[in-house]
This record gives C-alpha cells, sequence and structure tokens, in this order.
C-alpha cells in the first residue's frame, strides 16, 4: 500500500513578540481571541498546511472542539480579518482563511518534502518565491465544484427574501437566520391572529437578520434574554401588532424584556413548543 502523502505540519513555530494587530484583538477580545486566533493557526498548519475553508461543517467543528459559540468565533475572525491577520480577499472570493505569513511559514517548512499540491487561486506568494523554495510543487486550481459552493454563499443574501432564505443550509451565519425566521413566522403569526394583512411581512429580505446578529454581537443579549421576548409577544396583546420587523424588535428590545420579566402571562422555558424559538435558537447557542 503506497504511504499516504502529508500535507500538514506537526509543529510550526510561535513568536512571543505580538505584532500591534494580534495585541488588538486581545485586548478587544482577551483571552478569548488570542486562544482562538492561534486555534486556527493550529487547524491550518496541523491540516491543509497554508489554509483552511471556513464553511459551516468545519465551523461547527471548530466551534465544538474548542468549546467556544459560532457568533462568538465568528465575531473574532471577523476583527483578525480587518486587522489583516488573514487575507481578507481571499475570504470574500473564496470562503478559505490564510494569510501571507502562514503561506510563508509553511513553504519554508516543507521544502524539502518531494511531494505537494498548492491551490493557485489561495496563493499569495509570488510563484517564483514559492519555486525557489522547493521545485517539487505541483500548482492546481479551484475545483468547479468548490468554486461554485463558493460562488452560492457569496449572493447578496441582503436582497433575497427571508422565504427563499429559509431552507437554505449553506448560509454562512446559519443561527443567526434560523433566530430571524423564527421571529418572522411569529409576526406573521401574530398578524394573522388579528386578521390584519401579512403581505408586507411576507416580503422581508436578508437585511432583517443584520439586526438579530447586531442583537447578539453587540447589544450583548442571549438566548434566555431571546426566549424571553419571543414568548411575551406570542401573548401580550398590544405588542403583538407593534413588532413587526427586527429592527423594531432590537430597537425596543430592553424595554420588551423588561416587560416580559413583569408580565404575570409570561409562560415558563419548558412551555415552548417545538416550533418555537427554544428549539430554533437552541441548536446553535447553548444556555447559560
Amino acid at each position: 500500500m503506497a504511504r499516504k502523502v502529508k500535507i500538514g505540519l506537526d509543529y510550526f513555530p510561535h513568536s512571543c513578540d505580538h505584532d500591534d494587530e494580534l495585541k488588538y484583538i486581545i485586548a478587544l477580545h482577551k483571552d478569548t481571541g488570542y486562544y482562538v486566533y492561534f486555534r486556527l493557526l493550529e487547524k491550518i498548519y496541523k491540516n491543509l498546511g497554508y489554509y483552511i475553508e471556513w464553511e459551516k461543517k468545519n465551523i461547527a467543528l471548530f466551534s465544538d472542539e474548542i468549546n467556544i459559540e459560532i457568533p462568538k468565533i465568528i465575531t473574532i475572525l471577523n476583527d483578525c480579518i480587518e486587522e489583516k491577520l488573514f487575507d481578507k480577499n481571499i475570504f470574500n472570493k473564496y470562503n478559505v482563511i490564510t494569510s501571507k505569513g502562514i503561506q510563508e511559514r509553511y513553504f519554508e517548512a516543507i521544502e524539502r518534502r518531494k511531494h505537494s499540491c498548492v491551490i493557485k487561486e489561495y496563493i499569495l506568494l509570488k510563484d517564483d518565491y514559492i519555486n525557489e523554495i522547493n521545485v517539487n510543487i505541483n500548482w492546481l486550481n479551484v475545483d468547479k465544484s468548490t468554486q461554485s459552493k463558493v460562488n452560492k454563499t457569496k449572493v447578496d443574501y441582503k436582497k433575497v427574501l427571508l422565504s427563499e432564505l429559509e431552507n437554505n443550509s449553506d448560509f454562512p451565519q446559519k443561527e443567526y437566520l434560523d433566530i430571524t425566521i423564527a421571529f418572522w413566522r411569529l409576526f406573521i403569526e401574530n398578524l394573522k391572529e388579528k386578521e390584519i394583512s401579512t403581505a408586507r411581512i411576507e416580503k422581508a429580505n436578508g437585511k432583517w437578520i443584520d439586526n438579530i446578529r447586531l442583537l447578539i454581537e453587540t447589544d450583548k443579549y442571549n438566548l434566555d434574554d431571546l426566549r424571553e421576548v419571543f414568548k411575551f409577544l406570542q401573548v401580550n396583546e398590544f405588542w403583538k401588532t407593534n413588532i413587526l420587523s427586527t429592527s423594531k424588535l432590537r430597537e425596543k428590545f430592553e424595554k420588551l424584556l423588561l416587560n416580559a420579566r413583569k408580565d404575570e402571562t409570561r409562560v415558563t422555558k419548558e412551555g415552548c413548543t417545538a416550533r418555537e424559538l427554544a428549539e430554533v435558537i437552541g441548536k446553535h447557542f447553548a444556555t447559560d
């Protein structure tokens, strides 16, 4: 049996001096930022050597492996990209995490390997530089099926109807989409109960998702907060017809949460049904 060709690395150099970009990530996210960044580096170097594909399955597995929630990982990653710790153009075009520094260290580490395959579109270094280090490089192009998948995720979701996004398993931030869909359906049900037209809400698009993301990432509300407000909007007669979008939901969220906590009509967590918010977002967020 032929020996399996080694791709990744067993170890990589770790400098004790941090650039200002990494210092900023640490200042912003404390130890968690540092931890996520270096665990990403470990993942890259160990598996494919100079990049990792940032797709739904890999995100979920990485989150489970390091025991940090997906939204927090995504926030830290986005900040790393903005600080140029990872290449923004490659990430936006291919959903791939890499950088010039990662590639330099990788190709220097494999200079004596006899067989190495490289995807040309992901490379940030000059061909001559790589070939000078290792003449046994086999240059490849992005697989057409991979390219198709990448293009699929790069559609401007803000212009797509929620009804069309609902069953999109390739959506890059599925947890936010699921939460948005849950509230969207609740708003529709509340209007139907009052025999009010739902035509306008049924045309809601992906812009609604950003408000949910900001509620969690910027406003720092958690699963229990979202549950309470969701259930409150199911039973409170006044707010049922006054909260009909995620932008209004975010605007009034603090007030809604306070009312929910003192309202005697609110139900318990255990009262949530399968199609209510608790189950929908429970798949993506762990309770405290």
